[in-house]
């Protein structure tokens, strides 16, 4: 059995620089997601929930390099969960799960009469721009 390295790290912009250097086999970087994260960043609203930030057992960057730029970007330290140690062959599987929507979110919540067109009707409002979400 395999075993991967996990830990909370407490992820400066130094660090997040650093461990983009490993970061040499990603889809290109989005600069609208990059802004996002690291606007959520800047005004606390990024928090540790459970995402990692993942490294294959080459030190090869597999998953969080958004979060990594916003780090930077922000000048905020963020924390995350960072997994090592996974196989290369893996990145495949990485990061394709379906995106959770505003409508699934008020669904969840409770809301159960018609959260599609709550969401829609959310998304258009000033203050529905707060993201969150956290890594390694």
């Amino acid at each position: 059995m395999r075993q991967l390295k996990l830990n909370t790290v407490r992820v400066t912009p130094k660090m997040a620089t650093e461990w983009l250097e490993a970061n040499t086999h990603n889809r290109p970087v989005s600069d609208k997601k990059v802004r996002d994260y690291a606007t959520a960043m800047r005004e606390g609203k990024w928090m540790l929930n459970g995402e990692t930030i993942i490294f294959d057992k080459n030190g090869v960057l597999a998953d969080g390099q958004h979060r990594l730029w916003a780090c930077i970007t922000s000048e905020v330290a963020f924390e995350t969960v960072v997994v090592g140690g996974v196989l290369s062959d893996a990145f495949a599987s990485i990061d394709t799960g379906m995106k959770r929507s505003g409508k699934d979110v008020l669904h969840i919540d409770g809301m159960k009469k018609n959260p599609k067109a709550h969401a829609t009707a959310i998304r258009g409002t000033p203050s529905s721009n707060s993201v969150s979400c956290s890594e390694w």
